[in-house]
């Protein structure tokens, strides 16, 4: 039983580790290629969001995980506003990065669309407009957790950081939030939205314009 806890410990550390390097280099390199392109495209500002949401969560979330896990360092049970704080950003930043990713994929929708007035959503004002509007809607959906996450006894004289206590918001997270919200939910906007936007690119008529459409997507 020791030896399978002590090889889950190094399967979180090296696995942790790796995850976090890959992550933090694949995000760190997009942020520079699309500052560097043009963060006046809509596309590519919302993809620059995402990538900076996404590295955020992975330090925040991903890097204390890797120390708790690891090295048994939980400065969660150490000072209550990181108690509070590690719980509110790691639940924002992960739905901001989902959400922004959704509405990069819309974004394509209608680039691609043959209607005029759907094509005029996709310009640089109102994408910057509506990623503020999620970014403000992130930070108020999650707000709870950080005035009723708590630092309750673990029964062997520790603390632990707890964000459950309430039941209607543990029912909220585990029923509705992880399932919903940061899992099924998305998945199908995605594969509903990409078909979608396939088929607006084969419905363009001529062969430039369909390989413009489809230079725009890459």
């Amino acid at each position: 039983m020791i030896d399978l806890k002590n090889g889950l410990v190094q399967f979180n550390i090296y696995v942790g580790i790796l995850l976090l390097t890959f992550g933090v280099f694949g995000n760190v390199s997009n942020i520079i290629v699309f500052y560097k392109t043009d963060l006046q495209h809509p596309t590519t500002y919302i993809l620059f969001c995402t990538s900076c949401a996404s590295l955020s969560y992975l330090s925040i979330g991903l890097l204390s995980r890797i120390i708790t896990t690891g090295f048994l360092i939980d400065w969660t049970t150490m000072n209550m506003n990181w108690c509070r704080g590690r719980l509110y950003f790691a639940h924002v930043l992960a739905l901001l990065t989902v959400s922004f990713t959704c509405y990069a994929s819309i974004n394509q929708f209608f680039s691609t669309s043959q209607k005029e007035k759907l094509r005029r959503l996709s310009n640089s004002s109102f994408a910057r407009c509506i990623t503020f509007i999620i970014l403000i809607s992130c930070f108020a959906h999650h707000l709870p957790l950080i005035i009723l996450a708590q630092q309750i006894p673990n029964g062997s004289g520790g603390l632990i950081c707890n964000n459950i206590i309430n039941p209607y918001l543990r029912g909220y997270i585990q029923y509705f939030t992880a399932p919903v919200l940061l899992s099924m939910a998305p998945i199908f906007f995605l594969i509903i939205v990409g078909v979608l936007t396939y088929r607006n690119v084969s419905m363009l008529q001529g062969v430039n314009a369909r390989q413009r459409a489809q230079r725009h997507l890459v």
